[in-house]
């Protein structure tokens, strides 16, 4: 099951994040204008975690996602443009926080 606090903790987190910050090409990228990271790049440097390619495992374990889970939304298989002929930059904050919402409500005890 996953940590349903955290996820919502990350959605308010990438909620005031300018959308240059944003991106998921890359998991975490330090450029001159600041920090550019994807939904996984972002769950671990707001939370303690590291910045490089441990990121992803720090971010699956932090969300409480299984292995299937944490795939899918890193790789943004949830997309609408999701699968084959994706280019994951395509995928916009405000998708991302969509995303965190629709898992949030699936976890949530109704």
């Amino acid at each position: 099951m996953a940590n349903v606090e955290n996820l919502k903790k990350l959605r308010d987190q990438l909620s005031r994040l300018p959308d240059e910050k944003f991106n998921m090409g890359p998991i975490i990228s330090h450029h001159e204008c600041g920090t550019v990271a994807c939904i996984a790049g972002w769950a671990s440097l707001l939370n303690g975690g590291p910045d490089d390619g441990r990121a992803l495992g720090f971010a699956s374990r932090w969300l409480g996602l299984t292995s299937d889970e944490a795939h899918a939304l890193f790789l943004g298989d949830w997309h609408p443009s999701g699968g084959f002929g994706l280019t994951r930059d395509e995928i916009t904050r405000a998708d991302a926080i969509a995303e965190l919402d629709r898992m949030i409500a699936a976890e949530e005890p109704r």
